[in-house]
């Protein structure tokens, strides 16, 4: 005999008795059950309870519960200027609620500025010249 059948014949015996124990066991229980005996008196109806019942008030709320937590925020943004400067002025503060479009902070240029202002003053002599050819 090879050590395959050996544990085939084991395991065919335990599953027959453990077969075996099941088949006994479900016909006791069968035959102990109140459906099959004859002597049993017939089900009564279940009582009808009474519950008592009240309408609902409204009313504001009088208890209050407080404790210690922290909070985080769900979700947060990391702020970048489009352009590198200085802020000048700050509109909100930390925590506060803000609106979509609502401006934030201004941020100063002073080297755009200084570039910006060239142009500018060259703008009345070009402007003359033109008008003087005209």
């Amino acid at each position: 005999m090879m050590v395959g059948d050996v544990v085939l014949r084991r395991i065919l015996q335990i599953g027959s008795i453990g077969a075996a124990i099941i088949a006994v066991s479900g016909s006791y229980l069968l035959l102990r059950s109140p459906a099959s005996d004859a002597s049993a008196t017939p089900a009564q109806p279940a009582a009808i309870a009474t519950v008592q019942t009240t309408r609902p008030v409204r009313a504001d709320i009088g208890q209050s519960f407080n404790t210690n937590a922290s909070m985080e925020a769900y979700e947060t943004v990391d702020l970048y200027p489009k352009v590198s400067g200085y802020l000048s002025e700050v509109r909100v503060d930390i925590g506060e609620r803000v609106k979509a479009g609502e401006l934030l902070a201004l941020v100063s240029l002073p080297e755009t500025e200084k570039q910006l202002a060239r142009p500018k003053q060259r703008l009345p002599q070009s402007a003359q010249i033109s008008h003087s050819r005209n």
